[in-house]
């Protein structure tokens, strides 16, 4: 049974959409008018805003037709019952989907509290003034004629250049995010990518005894500013995972490979640092070769051939792959003594891994309104994680663009949950059935509208996550980015710096 507060559309079920548009012509002009079907609204069955598509220069768009205008007088008149009929079978429509709904006699009470069960049904004549609007569209305005016009192009409000807005996008469109005592929420921020390497000159020199030093993803080390593309606040998804491992693998050396090694890597050390020269090195080598066969020799007469069997075994290899030969030393020395080479096996640590995140959400907009900001969510990440042409030629793309995220309260960030170092957009997919049947709606503005859709975003951060990320001293560019530039919904910049408290669980 449907409940006061309880988001349900008569045709369309639970979390559906709550309105409905009909269509029809008057005076040639073509009259989109939108009806509320929402269960729990006490204007049950009424219309919502009569509408007509603007022509002329610029971007075609919906506006609201004035119930004080020629065409609004012309729309309530309804001289050819045109609307009436439209109404009529739209009611019909909505009520027979209410009834596959098993929801037809809420339909029918909905229409009796609203006072249009009898205008529903034919019994009156729909003929009720249109909404009131702040303005007045007048024919000479530009509305539609009868002449088909050509359907808003896919343009960023007329920008041919289809460049992204720095604006802010949410859903629900009601939801109360960004006051101080907000929903919980997941916030993600568009950036232009910033090379890490952009602008700097390192040496050989200091390349190798300093390591490979890096700048920031999001500030242009030429203008010392950021490029923002937008930001989007969304429930936060019903599946979190977070996840942080490193790389650990087997490694083995046994005691001839061992000895070769360390013994190569003193000579060059003392190489480098001066205490010998080449001739020395060379002297210390063969010096120490024939001591190794002196040593292999004195063992063997001492009945203790261990050695000289990983020794033989070994050099018996390099003279077999000579000619191209490949053989197992350690099998044939435990075929032959029942004994392995001990490997010195030992787990060692391998280097750090990168996080991988995956989010969930599912859209089920209420009116015209909240379809057009799930249509620019979904543009918001489709278009953003694409490579980006050149400008000064077709031989490279440049790199897509990278997201910031935060799990946020209000304005703060949540330090229960995990943080997020800048992430690239890797994957992105959308189901338009997510309940394996295809449903729709008329929306204006896009034709057709599904009446829900799930949207699945795979993330991967830039950087791994080290141990001196967690202190608050000496912090990397890769930690900086997470408060380079501007919040323009926040006020403080605690939800921002990553200073963490014993109370912050961190990355």
């Amino acid at each position: 049974m449907n409940t006061p507060g309880y988001v349900s559309s008569s045709a369309y079920g639970v979390n559906g959409p709550l309105t409905e548009q009909m269509r029809y012509r008057i005076d040639g002009k073509l009259i989109y008018e939108t009806l509320d079907i929402d269960l729990n609204s006490p204007t049950y069955g009424q219309a919502l805003s009569v509408q007509v598509r603007k022509t002329g220069q610029g971007p075609q768009r919906l506006v609201d037709v004035s119930p004080n205008s020629e065409l609004g007088l012309a729309i309530a008149a309804d001289q050819n019952s045109v609307r009436q009929t439209a109404y009529l079978g739209e009611m019909q429509t909505i009520g027979g989907k209410a009834e596959a709904n098993n929801r037809a006699s809420f339909h029918n009470d909905a229409l009796e509290k609203s006072g249009m069960y009898r205008k529903a049904t034919g019994d009156e004549p729909y003929n009720v003034e249109l909404p009131a609007v702040e303005y007045t569209i007048e024919p000479s305005g530009g509305e539609e004629t009868g002449t088909p016009q050509p359907e808003e192009a896919l343009t960023d409000n007329g920008d041919p250049t289809n460049k992204m807005k720095n604006e802010t996008l949410q859903y629900p469109v009601d939801a109360e995010y960004d006051n101080r005592f907000g929903q919980d929420h997941i916030f993600i921020e568009q950036f232009g990518y910033v090379a890490s390497r952009k602008g700097m000159e390192q040496g050989l020199g200091d390349t190798v005894t300093k390591g490979l030093n890096r700048g920031s993803n999001l500030v242009d080390p030429d203008t010392r500013k950021t490029d923002p593309k937008g930001r989007v606040l969304l429930p936060i998804p019903n599946k979190l995972l977070a996840s942080n491992g490193v790389s650990w693998g087997e490694g083995r050396a046994n005691a001839l490979e061992a000895g070769a090694f360390f013994g190569a890597q003193g000579a060059v050390s003392e190489l480098m640092t001066g205490k010998k020269n080449i001739g020395g090195i060379l002297k210390d080598a063969t010096s120490g070769g024939l001591g190794l066969l002196q040593k292999v020799k004195d063992g063997a007469n001492d009945g203790e051939s261990a050695i000289g069997e990983v020794l033989s075994a070994t050099l018996a290899k390099l003279a077999l792959s000579k000619a191209g030969i490949n053989v197992d030393p350690a099998q044939f020395i435990t075929r032959s003594s029942g004994r392995a080479i001990n490997p010195n096996l030992e787990l060692l640590f391998n280097g750090p891994k990168l996080r991988n995140f995956t989010f969930g959400f599912q859209f089920a907009p209420n009116n015209a309104g909240e379809a057009r900001m799930v249509r620019k969510i979904m543009r918001f990440f489709k278009q953003g994680m694409l490579p980006q042409r050149d400008v000064a030629g077709s031989i490279f793309l440049g790199s897509p663009n990278v997201f910031r995220i935060k799990y946020r309260s209000g304005k703060e960030r949540i330090k229960s949950l995990n943080m997020f170092k800048i992430c690239a957009l890797t994957a992105i997919e959308f189901d338009y059935t997510p309940d394996n049947v295809y449903q729709s709606y008329d929306d204006p503005s896009a034709v057709s509208q599904p009446v829900r859709t799930s949207m699945a975003l795979s993330f991967t951060e830039l950087t791994p996550i080290l141990e001196e990320d967690y202190s608050a001293l000496d912090k990397s560019e890769s930690v900086r980015d997470l408060s380079a530039g501007s919040d323009p919904l926040a006020t403080n910049q605690s939800g921002n710096i990553p200073n963490m408290s014993e109370d912050d669980i961190g990355y």
